[in-house]
């Protein structure tokens, strides 16, 4: 059955039965896009024509049924032509959603929903992927809470020979219980979640149950001067794939020893003997790793040299290193950076060996995903070698290793892991203007894997805050300690120590400041492999009405004795905001930075400076004008207007301009009648080479909506 026939009997469908139903019909939308894309692209005196044709369709309803039924749908159809100097391409997708909803006046309610979607490319065979879910809730109350949900998902092509066909399924349930106990209040939770999943091209199967357990307590003394809680709970995950056919190998995460990393090396990327740095395999993805071996505070993958691998016990194959980042940025964006990736491999953390690989970036998780041939050693690194021309940082928060388990013929591979955690947390505040805080955290990862050893690692946190407010409104001081334990069951022993205390002052309604301070250490083995000095003070200031002044300033300083490097490094900051008129705004900012590393005797210096400025004009609500200019570290502006004669027509002009291109663009968009709307925009863009490239791009949109 292809998209066409799919597409009208699912419409004929939801015309007859709103006809013939006697309920009145709740609400119902019909929504038709046109949109055409035209690029023209000269390079070298060769012109190049793209044109790109997209028509979307949909039709949505709510049909409430009964008082507690209702059903909700949502029906979508793509069509899509792309025309490259001649060449089609031609794709249409159908996308029907099904929800039916169950809420009772009683304390529970159900839902079953549908949904499938089937592309038809101009090339290849269609992909149907069809996906059931159902789920029922009872909300807390005298009763515990309980939800149990079950989603079913079904992928498959069409072709004679299948190279996809698989399904995966999943149960969860979960329930939680609050309660109050002689001026207790605590809470029980557990959760377990069933999943299984099953390739019919290669014959394999998984399938993971997970248990979850829970418990918390807090109650308060002393009048509510003390505050404390506790919690405890544990993690049971166990998951199991079996060959069904023919011998498979299984991909698998192998856990390291420790991590490594290092940067701007001296020399090239051999001989250097790397620093251990836990934080890059504490399982942490969402946290930048802060480097021991420089001074800067983040692994920033913008700045070029950055080294950064992991260690094993002994020799390990691996076929793939995963780099986790914090940016959230797109693989559009992302190839279009280039970091001159490099892999190596080395068997004693000093000669490094470059290895060929293949880079690909995962915008889902996040991660950098290096792939080649299997390679046997105990230490692998990558290296970024260039800086990418990014506007923001590109932080680093954790790297993996994959290899392969090799499995014969329907025999399981089974991994497990144990998680069991527990903390006490104290707050006591004798009076308003003081607060101290206690905190203890341990926390047992147990994991065991058919065909190698068990790993256990054991976390143990402590931490001190407090916080004094010398003067109200005016004067305030807070500190912080915490100390954090590591120990594998197949390794050295790490620990990571750190101090913060900050000083707070608003003298008048027109100032304020503060000024900061941290150190923190890095130990192996009871070795002191980092040691970190920073020290950080801003100041506000409104000088006059309409005049604001920022100033910043950090100075910080790092020693690695394992490594032998020692670096300094300071930076400034200022912006002045000017308001002489509540419609005229202008923005100054600039900043220097520098710094001067040392490793084996030999002292390299940076530095860097930004300048730009921004005005911006609004004389009235059908107006707007801005300039952004660039002073350092690169010279560039940008004009831009947006003019709203009416208020269904609005125009954007917008011009820019830097040492190697500039650009003009300009959109008109128009809303005639309420469902109806029109845009269109052109935009060229000139290179400044010897060939004098531009890009041209023409695109007109337009919609109705009932």
């Amino acid at each position: 059955m292809t998209i066409k026939p799919v597409l009208l009997i699912t419409v004929i469908a939801t015309f007859v039965f709103f006809a013939g139903s006697h309920v009145a019909l709740a609400s119902i939308g019909v929504r038709a896009s046109f949109s055409e894309n035209e690029i023209v692209t000269e390079t070298a005196g060769v012109v190049k024509n793209s044109t790109t044709t997209t028509k979307n369709y949909s039709l949505n309803f709510q049909k409430q049924l009964t008082n507690t039924l209702s059903l909700n749908g949502d029906i979508r159809w793509t069509d899509s032509l792309v025309n490259i100097d001649g060449v089609e391409t031609k794709t249409k997708n159908v996308f029907p959603i099904f929800t039916l909803n169950y809420s009772p006046p009683a304390q529970y309610n159900l839902r079953l929903g549908y949904n499938r979607t089937e592309s038809a490319p101009s090339q290849d065979d269609r992909i149907t992927t069809a996906n059931m879910n159902a789920g029922f809730a009872l909300p807390a109350g005298r009763l515990p809470s309980f939800d149990l949900s079950f989603n079913k998902t079904t992928t498959e092509d069409h072709a004679k020979v299948q190279q996809i066909n698989g399904e995966t399924a999943t149960l969860r349930a979960s329930s939680s219980y609050k309660f109050e106990y002689r001026e207790v209040d605590a809470s029980i939770n557990y959760s377990f979640s069933q999943t299984s999943s099953e390739d019919f091209i290669v014959d394999t199967t998984t399938e993971t149950p997970t248990h979850f357990f829970s418990t918390d307590a807090s109650r308060e003394f002393m009048d509510g001067k003390l505050k404390a809680s506790m919690n405890y709970g544990f993690n049971l995950s166990e998951t199991t794939t079996e060959s069904l056919g023919t011998a498979s190998r299984f991909e698998q995460t192998v856990g390291p020893s420790t991590g490594l990393e290092f940067g701007y090396p001296v020399g090239g990327p051999t001989p250097l003997v790397m620093t251990g740095e836990p934080q890059l395999i504490d399982n942490d993805r969402n946290t930048a790793v802060v480097p021991s071996s420089v001074g800067d505070p983040t692994i920033d993958l913008s700045v070029s040299n950055w080294n950064m691998g992991l260690g094993f016990t002994s020799t390990q194959g691996i076929h793939e290193l995963n780099l986790y980042i914090t940016s959230a940025l797109s693989s559009v964006v992302i190839s279009g950076y280039n970091f001159g990736w490099q892999v190596y491999t080395s068997t004693n953390n000093v000669s490094w060996t470059v290895l060929g690989s293949s880079v690909n970036y995962n915008s889902v998780f996040r991660r950098f995903e290096f792939a080649f041939s299997e390679t046997n050693a105990r230490y692998f690194k990558i290296v970024n070698t260039l800086s990418p021309p990014t506007l923001g940082t590109i932080e680093v928060t954790e790297i993996t290793a994959l290899g392969f388990a090799i499995s014969t013929p329907r025999n399981s591979f089974t991994s497990s892991v144990t998680r069991g955690f527990s903390g006490l947390t104290l707050v006591y505040s004798p009076t308003d203007r003081l607060n101290l805080g206690m905190n203890i955290t341990i926390d047992t990862t147990s994991d065991e894997r058919d065909g190698s050893a068990d790993i256990e690692i054991k976390n143990s946190r402590y931490g001190l805050n407090g916080r004094y407010v010398v003067i109200p409104e005016y004067m305030q001081f807070a500190s912080t300690y915490a100390s954090t334990i590591s120990t594998p069951s197949n390794g050295d022993e790490s620990e990571t120590n750190s101090y913060t205390a900050a000083f707070s002052v608003t003298p008048l309604d027109t100032v304020n400041g503060s000024v900061s301070y941290l150190y923190s250490e890095n130990l192996l083995a009871g070795a002191v492999q980092s040691e970190q000095n920073s020290a950080n003070m801003s100041v506000f200031m409104e000088v006059y009405t309409g005049i604001d002044l920022n100033l910043g300033a950090t100075i910080s300083s790092s020693e690695s004795p394992a490594s032998g490097s020692e670096t300094e490094s300071s930076s400034y900051i200022w912006g002045l905001k000017l308001e002489p008129w509540k419609t005229l705004t202008i923005l100054l900012n600039g900043s220097s930075s520098g710094g001067e590393s040392t490793q084996g005797g030999v002292t390299t210096t940076s530095t860097s400076e930004t300048l730009d400025m921004r005005i911006s004009y609004n004389p009235n609500r059908k107006l707007y004008m801005s300039a952004d200019f660039d002073f350092k570290p690169e010279v560039s502006e940008i004009y831009s207007l947006t003019w709203t004669p009416t208020r269904t027509i609005q125009c954007r002009f917008k011009y820019n301009s830097n040492d190697t291109t500039s650009g003009f663009s300009s959109d008109l968009s128009w809303r005639p009648f309420r469902p109806i709307s029109l845009h269109t925009g052109y935009s060229v863009i000139w290179t400044d080479n010897l060939t004098d490239d531009q890009v041209e791009t023409l695109y007109t949109r337009a919609s109705i909506r009932f």
